[in-house]
């Protein structure tokens, strides 16, 4: 995808010297911030395409899955857990002495 502004004018947007534009793509990591900032720049949410297009969606369709299967087994694991509390309580409560 090409994008016709001149790194002067994507410097002015992102608050940086357009002489510094060149070095953001040389860059190996940057923060979620800046890179938010590029996408206002550029009018385009990159990381949109990513969680829409095939067969990226697909991934993070996948990734819910496994999550929705973790929340329920925790789920399952605190109400096993929960159980074993009233039982406990129970338990307690029937050995204290009673006058």
């Amino acid at each position: 995808m090409k994008c016709n502004i001149n790194p002067k004018r994507i410097g002015s947007r992102i608050y940086k010297n357009h002489k510094t534009v060149p070095d953001t793509y040389s860059r190996s990591t940057m923060s979620i911030e800046f890179l938010i900032t590029i996408f206002k720049a550029l009018q385009k949410d990159f990381i949109a395409i990513l969680y829409t297009e095939e067969p990226l969606r697909g991934m993070r369709n996948d990734e819910i899955a496994l999550l929705n299967l973790e929340i329920k087994k925790a789920m399952e694991a605190i109400n096993r857990i929960q159980k074993e509390l009233t039982l406990t309580q129970t338990l307690v409560d029937f050995q204290k002495p009673h006058y």
